[in-house]
């Protein structure tokens, strides 16, 4: 797995964790270039994820995409592997407006995704 997508996986966790609603857009030549790596709803709050490995740096592409977000009243993260806890407070925050977005220890992950993020899968019907 690359640097990247560590951050990406962590990332995922912790979305997971929240409950939140989050996609990861396809753009491999069909979409829009400089897309953040995820896009999600939280709260009714529209928010976007880019992704970091290290000291890597935002394209301009990615830049205008993160200042259109933000001229639209969006919320952009750029998430390197040591900036994580900007995301979480931030998804605390909003769990704090809404219980349904409430922290657990035992995440609903979709079993297409369980795997690939090293994620046991906890649900209902085969507990």
């Amino acid at each position: 797995m690359t640097p990247e997508g560590k951050v990406k996986n962590k990332v995922r966790q912790l979305l997971f964790k929240y409950g939140v609603y989050f996609f990861t857009p396809a753009t491999g030549g069909y979409g829009r270039s400089g897309v953040p790596d995820i896009v999600g709803c939280m709260n009714g709050r529209f928010f976007a994820i880019e992704c970091k490995a290290g000291d890597n740096e935002l394209t301009p592409l990615q830049s205008d995409e993160i200042n259109t977000i933000w001229l639209h009243k969006g919320v952009a993260f750029v998430i390197h592997g040591d900036n994580l806890e900007v995301l979480e407070t931030w998804l605390a925050e909003q769990s704090k407006l809404n219980d349904m977005y409430a922290p657990c220890e035992v995440m609903t992950v979709p079993r297409r995704l369980a795997k690939r993020i090293r994620m046991p899968v906890h649900d209902n019907l085969n507990d």
